[in-house]
Order: structure tokens, then C-alpha cells, then sequence
């Protein structure tokens, strides 16, 4: 988390995608992945890693948020109002 405090988003994300490992099923580096990738305005990369991260948490209304933003900047609209419906209900 020091990387990520720092705001050295790049060597965070190197650190947070080690602890994913392979099966991608570390929720805390999935959400911060996600959340350098913001930093880090790869929002495809935010899209995936709140996907993943929404499939083992998905009471997370700021993850939801998160990934609305994403598919906005992204010009996906529909997806984005999906996933803020999603936030609401929450």
C-alpha cells in the first residue's frame, strides 16, 4: 500500500496485479488495482478489475460507482446507467 499512499500508481498496480495471482480472486488488490487504473486513465483496465472484484463483492456501491464512471468515460452509456442503478439500490 505505500506504492498506492504515494500515489506511484504504476508500481501499485504491479504490486496489487501480484496479489490478484492467477485466479484473480484477491478482492482487496482487485479494488485498488481498479482504483490506479483510474489514476492511471486505463478504463478498460478499470472495467475489468471492477468486474472481477464486483463478482466476489457485489454490495460494493462505490465499486458500482466506479465502474459507471468507467463506461461513461468510455461512451457506454446504457452499461453506465446499468451499473448506477446497481450503486442506488445499494
Amino acid at each position: 500500500m505505500e506504492f498506492y499512499h504515494n500515489q506511484e500508481w504504476e508500481e501499485a498496480l504491479k504490486v496489487f496485479r501480484e496479489q490478484m495471482g492467477p485466479e484473480m480472486n484477491h478482492k482487496r488488490a482487485l479494488f485498488y488495482g481498479a482504483k490506479c487504473c483510474e489514476e492511471l486513465d486505463d478504463l478498460e483496465c478499470v472495467k475489468k478489475y471492477t468486474k472481477k472484484y464486483l463478482e466476489l463483492q457485489p454490495r460494493d456501491k462505490e465499486a458500482w460507482e466506479m465502474l459507471a464512471h468507467a463506461h461513461k468515460r468510455l461512451f457506454e452509456y446504457e452499461e453506465s446507467e446499468d451499473a448506477l442503478r446497481k450503486a442506488a439500490e445499494l
